[in-house]
């Protein structure tokens, strides 16, 4: 498993190892690898599971960290980013995870590629 960290706000920086992947499916009641990528796909994902995957990925380093403590991090890092930002962030961390995709291919995001015109 990499465990590459992502910056994400200074001193919190994201990196899902084992234990940050299994409090995140418990968070999330997502028993199975599949789960986790319907709860992030593109219709699914919302506040708490946002919530839930940064405090899981936030525990390597923060391992006291509170769920509920994650959303004042949150609106730090909105104050110079946008919410794009934010999920592009989360990728990065589960991708450098080995958990979703990898980084030459990047995440699946379950949408069809357009198709080219002949």
């Amino acid at each position: 498993m990499v465990t590459k960290e992502v910056e994400f706000v200074s001193g919190y920086p994201l990196r899902f190892d084992w234990n940050g992947i299994e409090s995140m499916t418990i968070a999330l009641d997502a028993p199975a690898f599949t789960d986790i990528d319907r709860i992030i796909s593109k219709g699914n994902f919302g506040p708490v599971s946002v919530r839930l995957i940064l405090w899981a990925g936030l525990l390597h380093k923060h391992p006291d960290l509170k769920k509920e403590e994650v959303s004042k991090l949150i609106d730090t890092y909105l104050e110079n980013h946008t919410l794009k930002d934010l999920s592009l962030t989360i990728s990065k961390a589960l991708i450098a995870s080995g958990l979703l995709g990898t980084e030459s291919t990047g995440a699946d995001t379950g949408e069809v590629p357009e198709q080219s015109k002949t």
